[in-house]
């Protein structure tokens, strides 16, 4: 089986999504068609429908080893999350929002710990009362806006190993059922939530569960998506020319439109994952997508500190950037990787007669 894929690139194209979504706060005038192109290509749903599709077959390669598996999850999203950590308190300090004789008061040591397991200020505004930064106008607000999706992330990957209890793993059919019935559980309960006071795992636990049903799938699916990026970019074009509009996908209430448009851009980032796959030979097996993910806010209010706005900011966020997630790849990321536990076991197969690792071995580099 031949498992080269672009998920990397795949990673890497969602992260700039997201930073270019940000880099409005510095009054970017981009030309027309990329906001639209921006809008419709979103890079959190691409990253947790590629999250589905990768963490799920993960777990089976690692044929239900909860320990072994949350170790893993553990050593990829950690290690760069500290250490953005750490470049956010300094531009606390810096900029006068922390003092910096409070940083070992307990009052900020317990919200900072809530936020060093989480990534969510939210979380820790709801767990603990807010911590009173002197915020002003060069650092207006937390700069970890982009780290909402971590505590969702971490959420995912705590529910996949109970829903792919043992005895569902054994068969196909039954994980394919549970892991349906719950994405259909979180699509419902994304469309009548009321409140957005703490991002809540289940409110979005649809997208990676799209995700997770192609993986499950992909054995019978594979020819419907491998080498066919055009037609299903071509279908995806076609249905937003047909129903869509300036602002791209809109979340707040999910319609049959909106969740019609998910599945399809889904179904582009899959197919993409296998179309032209000579392409993550670019990559080398680098992966500084989680970084660009991470250190592009920090840099954004750095630049809103000192004034800069417009195509020069830009370009100073797109460099500084990427030369800062390159850094942390190489140094963090990487090395951390090299303590992930790798199973040890052979294919296992399930009562239907399938190979769960037919296409698990394919999460050679999950996020």
């Amino acid at each position: 089986m031949n498992h080269k894929n672009n998920f990397d690139a795949l990673r890497l194209f969602a992260a700039f999504n997201v930073l270019l979504q940000h880099a409005a706060y510095l009054q970017v005038p981009w030309p027309r068609p990329l906001p639209v192109l921006v809008a419709y290509t979103s890079g959190v749903p691409i990253f947790f429908i590629i999250s589905g599709f990768l963490i799920t077959g993960t777990f089976f390669r690692h044929d239900g080893d909860v320990l072994a598996y949350l170790r893993n999850r553990c050593l990829r999203i950690y290690p760069a999350l500290w250490l953005n950590l750490a470049i956010v308190v300094a531009l606390l300090v810096a900029f006068g929002a922390l003092p910096i004789g409070s940083l070992l008061s307990p009052e900020f040591l317990r919200y900072w710990t809530v936020i060093l397991a989480t990534g969510s200020d939210s979380l820790a505004n709801w767990l603990l009362a807010p911590y009173p930064f002197a915020w002003n106008e060069a650092l207006p607000f937390l700069p970890t806006a982009a780290l909402w999706t971590i505590v969702l992330e971490v959420g995912f990957y705590l529910l996949v190993p109970l829903i792919f209890l043992p005895p569902i793993m054994r068969r196909r059919w039954a994980s394919l059922a549970v892991v349906l019935a719950v994405t259909l559980y979180s699509h419902h309960l994304a469309n009548v939530a009321t409140t957005e006071e703490v991002a809540n795992p289940l409110f979005y636990f649809w997208f990676f569960g799209i995700g997770s049903i192609a993986s499950l799938l992909w054995p019978r699916i594979d020819r419907l998506f491998r080498g066919k990026f055009i037609l299903w970019a071509l279908l995806y074009a076609e249905m937003i020319a047909l129903v869509g509009d300036q602002n791209g996908i809109v979340y707040a209430h999910l319609t049959l439109q909106s969740t019609t448009l998910t599945i399809l851009l889904a179904c582009c980032v899959i197919s993409a994952a296998f179309t032209w796959t000579n392409l993550s030979k670019l990559l080398a097996g680098n992966d500084i997508s989680y970084g660009i993910y991470l250190h592009h806010v920090p840099v954004v209010m750095v630049l809103h500190a000192y004034g800069w706005q417009g195509f020069p900011a830009a370009a100073v966020l797109i460099v500084t950037t990427t030369i800062a997630a390159i850094m942390t790849w190489l140094a963090i990321e990487q090395p951390a990787m090299r303590f992930k536990t790798h199973s040890a076991r052979k294919p296992s197969t399930s009562a239907d007669g399938k190979c769960p690792d037919q296409l698990e071995s394919l999460a050679r580099a999950v996020r």
